[in-house]
């Protein structure tokens, strides 16, 4: 949390009895987040790996919620699922699909509507790197 809190992508919102101690209640600054992968700066990495980290803790936090409130909530059972795959692709075609990425993120905020259901997730794509 205290990468989160330094990048500036959470913020305290007050605080709850923990036992004999207290612990920090966090909430998001956005609803989405783009960082730059290219950036040089190599603190702005070391952080942004924390980060994303971070944000993969909590996108498995949220996605166990739904998918076990879904053994009893038979209305829940489609919208938590995941997609893991792998592939070979050329660095344009990595870029074509970054683009598109970007394309399906627009979409859902021009989707936004109060009275929808609220919903989380978050895409991570990498180069395998051999070992060795």
């Amino acid at each position: 949390m205290k990468a989160l809190l330094k990048a500036g992508l959470v913020r305290v919102v007050g605080q709850q009895e923990a036992g004999r101690r207290y612990e920090k209640l966090y909430d998001r600054v956005a609803e989405s987040y783009r960082l730059d992968p290219e950036s040089e700066n190599i603190e702005y990495r070391r952080l942004m790996r924390k980060t994303v980290s971070r944000l993969m803790q909590l996108s498995e936090a949220e996605y166990l919620s739904c998918s076990t409130h879904a053994d009893t909530d038979p209305n829940l059972r489609d919208r938590a699922f995941a997609r893991r795959f792998t592939g070979r692709l050329t660095v344009n075609d990595m870029a074509e699909m970054r683009s598109r990425m970007a394309e399906v993120l627009d979409w859902v905020r021009s989707r936004e509507n109060e009275n929808g259901h609220r919903i989380a997730g978050l895409v991570t794509f990498s180069q395998l790197v051999e070992k060795g």
